[in-house]
């Protein structure tokens, strides 16, 4: 079995708490439900569904939930999707919290539950500044719909995460294949200079040794001796 998705669920009122677990954690899923009630009516036997399971935390201010989110992170079991309420009097307001929330993570998945309409969505848009990572769920929700956005969210959340692992690797091998590369080509220069270190040696030793003896002693240089040939009028 795949190991459960976190959820937190931000909201004042202890029971939507309740209704939360009871639709994110219940045993016996809506979706297993329909699909055991069409096999009955075929007579077939229920096909075997194994659907994400949930792990629902709940609090009841935008306080704790930033401190939830900010521990979960650092204890590399991060939440894949926060419900959250706007109104949540005395502390922080649901888009105050999103906020501050998406500063500690900013991979969290969110969904704002509000029965009023204290923010136009350009007004949500304006102050969150982002708006590929949240939706909106009016109240009184539907159990099938929240139970539809969880899974929905929570395996966008994890695809994400496999997509950036995948790219991360990608580029440290790009780095140390690069770091290789440029160790490489350091090898090829230093062998390189050796090489014509080695090259000018021999050319200067070579030119040494075929170098005419009398080159290298003046007291080897040959001498030669000249006759002067007497003139006509000296026959005479």
């Amino acid at each position: 079995m795949k190991e459960a998705y976190r959820v937190l669920v931000i909201d004042d009122n202890p029971g939507i708490h309740d209704a939360f677990r009871a639709i994110l954690m219940s045993d016996d899923s809506l979706a297993a439900q329909l699909a055991k009630v069409e096999a009955e009516v075929l007579g077939q036997r229920a096909p075997g569904i194994e659907l994400p399971q949930f792990q629902v935390d709940c609090v009841l201010h935008g306080e704790e939930g930033l401190a939830r989110v900010v521990a979960a992170r650092q204890g590399a079991r991060p939440y894949a999707v926060a419900f959250g309420d706007v109104r949540m009097p005395p502390g922080w307001d649901g888009i105050e919290t999103i906020d501050k929330i998406w500063h500690a993570d900013p991979s969290l998945e969110v969904v704002i539950c509000t029965g009023f309409c204290d923010y136009s969505l350009q007004d949500i848009a304006r102050k969150l500044r982002r708006t590929d990572q949240l939706l909106l769920l009016k109240k009184p929700f539907d159990n099938m719909e929240v139970q539809q956005l969880a899974l929905a969210l929570a395996e966008k959340w994890r695809l994400t995460r496999e997509s950036q692992s995948y790219f991360d690797n990608l580029e440290a091998l790009i780095n140390a294949r690069t770091r290789e590369l440029e160790k490489s080509i350091s090898l090829i220069k230093a062998s390189e200079s050796q090489y014509r270190g080695c090259s000018r040696a021999i050319r200067r030793r070579s030119s040494r040794t075929t170098r005419p003896p009398w080159r290298s002693s003046p007291s080897m240089k040959p001498r030669c001796s000249i006759t002067a040939i007497p003139s006509r009028n000296s026959w005479a």
